[in-house]
């Protein structure tokens, strides 16, 4: 292996390890909330363990990480996409869920309800605006 191919690998490796710093997509539950309940640029995907809706639109969630972290319009912004079951009763009532899955983004203290097609990019453009 060449001094550049290294080097290279090194770059590759520190550019991922910042973009998960940046946007980072976690499980949250009631015991560990509280160290995400007043980060700015939270989005949080609601959903139901029982629901085969819930889960595939789960994976658009997790595209939808992928697509903020390549938009210009969110370069070095640390965004958290929190995944929260039904399960974390408390934080459901909170945000009173009425619906599974229900997609939360929450800027500068204000809860902002997603009512759009489940797309990553239909909620892009959403969270853009």
């Amino acid at each position: 292996m060449s001094k550049t191919t290294i080097t290279w690998i090194f770059f590759l490796i520190t550019i991922q390890q910042t973009l998960v710093h940046l946007f980072e997509v976690v499980d949250i539950t009631e015991e560990n909330y509280k160290n995400y309940k007043n980060k700015d640029n939270l989005v949080l995907y609601f959903h139901a363990t029982w629901s085969s809706n819930s889960l595939k639109h789960k994976r658009e969630f997790y595209s939808l990480a992928q697509t903020l972290e390549q938009n210009p319009t969110f370069k070095n912004q640390t965004m958290v996409f929190g995944i929260i079951s039904n399960k974390a009763y408390k934080i459901c009532r909170e945000y009173e869920v009425k619906n599974y899955p229900s997609i939360y983004y929450i800027k500068d203290s204000i809860k902002y309800l997603y009512n759009g097609q489940v797309s990553s990019d239909y909620i892009s453009d959403w969270i853009e605006r």
